[in-house]
């Protein structure tokens, strides 16, 4: 694979986390490789008229996908931003998993037969988490410092509103995307608008389109539920 140089690229699905380990092979060895959005598939599949769903259709529709995309959009990623978003991924899974021991505790409490040491013990998870949480990403921080990027981080939490969390996802962002413009920046975050029009009876109202970074959205319009503390505001 190695030897065959430029001329030579690896197309695939992403997978979830399954894919993560030919994406990291081919970073590593330089090769390159286009990981495709499954929605683009679907529609090269209608589009190409293929009806059957099998291993063979969808390697087919890989390698037609491929082809048409000669010089491949994928890029090798900054290890550093990388490392970051896993850390900030990690952390969306155990702020999820709060809040939902969170509203459980609060409709709980209202339950006149439960026990009072279920509670606690509800509780007491809950502070765990907590202090999960803020452990990831002090963590996260501790890993853009050790980069050599502690001024780029500090510049990112001088600005006014901007806390902890979503500087570590402006970090990752930025960097990812390191010669975005304004324009390209705004659809990489999925705030880009979509206006449908066609003649006289075809009319939506503009809206975003929604098909960026969905994480660095969420914390840009989200406040996260209501903590104990204000140590990650």
């Amino acid at each position: 694979m190695i030897s065959k140089g430029p001329s030579f690229k690896v197309v695939f699905e992403p997978t979830s986390t399954y894919s993560r380990n030919l994406e990291e092979l081919c970073i590593d060895l330089g090769i390159p490789f286009v990981a495709i959005n499954p929605r683009a598939i679907h529609h090269l599949r209608n589009l190409e008229q293929i009806r059957s769903k099998s291993d063979k259709s969808d390697s087919q529709l890989l390698y037609i996908y491929g082809k048409m995309d000669r010089a491949g959009k994928s890029a090798p990623k900054d290890a550093l931003a990388r490392k970051v978003s896993c850390a900030l991924a990690l952390y969306g899974i155990v702020q999820r998993n709060r809040i939902a021991l969170q509203g459980a505790l609060d409709a709980l409490r209202h339950e006149p037969l439960l026990p009072e040491d279920f509670l606690k013990l509800l509780e007491d998870e809950i502070g765990h988490l907590l202090s999960l949480e803020k452990e990831i990403l002090k963590r996260a921080e501790e890993i853009i410092v050790e980069g050599g990027q502690k001024e780029t981080l500090e510049l990112l939490r001088s600005v006014p509103g901007i806390g902890v969390v979503l500087a570590l996802h402006l970090y990752a962002f930025f960097v990812t995307f390191p010669n975005a413009n304004r324009k390209e920046i705004v659809a990489l975050a999925g705030m880009d608008a979509i206006d449908k029009k066609s003649g006289t009876s075809v009319y939506s109202k503009p809206h975003i389109s929604k098909r960026g970074n969905k994480r660095l959205r969420k914390t840009l319009f989200k406040l996260p539920y209501p903590l104990q503390d204000t140590t990650l505001k």
